[in-house]
């Protein structure tokens, strides 16, 4: 049976460096479930899911056991990343071995393809290879993935300037795309009869350190991300981007390349573990639980990804600005939920902001995101890497999700097949009915904005927080410094009759970096040795109070579609849209999209041959497939909405299961 290789590392001594010893379960996996993708009814993607069953004869998965190697190491909220990849090559074999016609050890006759002439080559080396060089061309040896729109990854380190690297969707050896490896840069060029034009340059690698190289093909966009592993020095960084300019979509070739130069035979450059590598989940340990049964000893790990940590995170901030699109909203949401910023892909969107402000205040990072979504009308996940990605509500119409990356019928032997399909007609996702409600905001100007109703007590030399909140307006800018005698005062006694302590009472705001729009942290600390002050009067001003305005409602609807299937309503309360237009955009983009019946299949994949398990490690959300059952009438394209995996390491069956929406 045909299988991916999986490798799931985990973190777990916390320092952020992945590749070190003892990270890879994967030796101890029994059982693996993930989940990905959004669901019918809201349209949302919950948080991906990475449930993995664990060989615990020995309990070192068991957090009690202070005789495990992971002792003290295996607590909630360490990372994990996992991977998979079809094909792929160890370069397991006899020293010296030539790699021009090695079958690859995933079963079958798949093999390595010399592709150039003369002596230039590949040898195996002992679990990596290396270059040979002799004369002639170019070396481009390369194995048929059997698509060009694949995850390319392996282990690579550089020693040699420029004379190693990459073939990427090869032709023929005389027309194919490459990656080389340089001291100053990495360079994507495509060769055409000998002739190499650079499409676009990056970052280079650190000579002598073994990079972890993913390279992602989607249409004309290739995009290369690197780890430096047991090192930490860079983590998942995208250090080329190809700038959506790249060709040769429709080769299906990728390999290894070098020059044939005496630099490339000298230099030491090794390629080790190449693939079809696809980070398919980054995330975090959710839970540890050990399960002592009498028949074997396991454990559970459960991880989810990125979206699980936002969904925990409040956010107190003020959104301010003119003309606010979408992917800058969820850039300033992502940066004060602490999200790393090298870790989002957004598109630009809609401006939904036109005015300004908007208060996020005591609401979390991800319910923020969700009503974005809502409010774009688009689509935001995370990907495998753990990038936040926001695909704007035209994002699907454009550029390589025009056409199929792949067409599934019924049999195994002609090309990818289904062996199970389940068809919903989509009726109960209609909404013929769309309404929008939008507010702006009115500047009241300078305002008491906060009154403390109680008088607490301040020891001597003790302080106290409070977390201020306007009631009475939706967002405030501008907030002021309390001043002594006007905005707060202090006495002895609790009912002001003691002696005036307000000049021992400092008044400060801390925080308002990190808590602002609808208030912020105000500290008072009492400057007195010896006496308690109760803090008789303590309020807050701002330069700005905004009150909201009479809400508006834009509603869009289509007779027809009442007509065929009843009254079927949707109102989106908008946080950020703030005017008319937008709304009306939103919302008539929304109805179009819903207003008509659109089929959902659920369709089950097996790891039956290769062609299969190509689409299982290579697909993504958001790709468009085309499924064809003649029996059934079905003929038509579809763009993938959530994916699932179920491996059982014990008899090698690996099942995907794909649910997809009519494109």
């Amino acid at each position: 049976m045909f299988g991916p290789k999986w490798r799931v590392w985990v973190d777990w001594n916390g320092n952020g460096v992945w590749g070190e010893a003892g990270e890879d379960v994967a030796p101890w996996t029994t059982g693996l479930h993930w989940e990905w993708g959004r669901s019918a009814g809201s349209e949302r993607c919950p948080p991906a899911r990475l449930d993995l069953d664990l060989r615990n004869g020995d309990h070192r998965f068991s957090p009690p056991n202070a005789g495990s190697p992971l002792s003290g190491s295996l607590a909630q909220g360490r990372k994990v990343w996992a991977q998979m990849a079809w094909p792929w090559d160890d370069f397991v074999g006899s020293i010296g071995e030539s790699l021009a016609d090695r079958i690859l050890p995933v079963g079958g006759d798949l093999a390595w393809k010399k592709q150039n002439l003369g002596d230039n080559g590949f040898r195996l080396a002992g679990g990596h290879v290396e270059a040979v060089t002799g004369t002639g061309a170019h070396a481009v040896h390369t194995v048929d993935f059997g698509d060009g729109d694949a995850f390319v990854g392996l282990h690579f380190t550089r020693h040699s300037d420029g004379h190693a690297g990459l073939v990427l969707r090869a032709h023929n050896p005389f027309n194919y795309l490459r990656i080389r490896f340089g001291a100053n840069a990495t360079v994507l060029e495509r060769v055409l009869y000998g002739v190499a034009v650079n499409i676009r340059s990056g970052d280079a690698l650190v000579a002598g350190v073994e990079h972890f190289v993913e390279l992602e093909m989607h249409g004309p966009s290739i995009r290369l991300f690197a780890t430096g592993l047991a090192t930490g020095s860079i983590v998942r960084q995208e250090i080329l981007d190809g700038g959506g300019a790249a060709s040769n979509g429709t080769a299906t070739r990728h390999g290894l390349w070098h020059d044939g130069s005496p630099a490339a035979g000298s230099g030491g450059d090794r390629w080790a573990h190449f693939g079809g590598w696809r980070s398919f989940f980054h995330g975090s340990v959710e839970s540890i639980t050990p399960r002592p049964e009498r028949s074997q000893q396991s454990c559970r790990l459960l991880a989810h990804d990125g979206l699980h940590g936002l969904d925990k995170t409040l956010l107190f901030t003020l959104l301010t600005g003119r003309n606010l699109a979408s992917g800058g909203i969820a850039n300033e949401v992502l940066t004060r939920a602490g999200f790393s910023p090298n870790d989002r892909e957004l598109d630009q969107g809609r401006t939904l902001v036109a005015s300004g402000p908007r208060a996020l205040w005591r609401l979390s990072a991800r319910r923020a995101l969700d009503r974005l979504q809502d409010e774009e009308d688009g689509l935001i996940y995370i990907d495998g890497r753990g990038r936040l990605r926001l695909e704007a509500s035209g994002h699907r119409g454009g550029g390589s999700h025009l056409s199929s990356r792949a067409v599934f019928g019924t049999r195994a032997g002609d090309g990818p097949y289904v062996s199970d399909l389940a068809w919903s007609d989509g009726a109960g996702r209609v909404e013929n009915r769309t309404t929008f409600r939008f507010r702006s905001l009115d500047d009241q100007g300078a305002e008491e904005v906060w009154r403390l109703r109680d008088t607490p007590a301040i020891p001597p030399g003790e302080s106290q927080d409070f977390l201020a909140e306007s009631s009475s307006y939706e967002a405030v800018d501008a907030i002021r410094v309390p001043a002594a005698g006007t905005d707060y005062t202090a006495n002895a006694q609790a009912d002001g009759s003691g002696a005036d302590m307000t000049a021992e009472l400092t008044v400060t705001l801390p925080s308002q970096a990190d808590f602002q729009g609808r208030g912020t942290v105000v500290r008072a600390v009492n400057g007195s040795a010896s006496k308690t002050a109760y803090v008789t009067l303590l309020k807050l001003r701002a330069g700005n109070a905004y009150r909201e305005a009479e809400a508006t409602i834009y509603e869009a609807s289509d007779a027809d579609s009442r007509r065929k299937h009843g009254e079927r309503s949707r109102e989106v309360d908008c946080l950020f849209i703030d005017n008319y237009a937008t709304a009306r955009e939103a919302a008539e983009a929304r109805l179009s999209r819903r207003k008509d019946p659109g089929p959902w299949l659920s369709l089950a994949i097996p790891n039956g041959d290769g062609a299969n398990l190509s689409q299982v490690v290579h697909r993504v959300l958001s790709d468009r497939i085309r499924v064809v059952y003649g029996d059934m009438g079905i003929d038509r394209e579809f763009f993938i909405e959530g994916m699932a995996l179920d491996a059982v390491a014990s008899t090698g069956e690996v099942t995907a299961r794909w649910q997809v929406s009519g494109a």
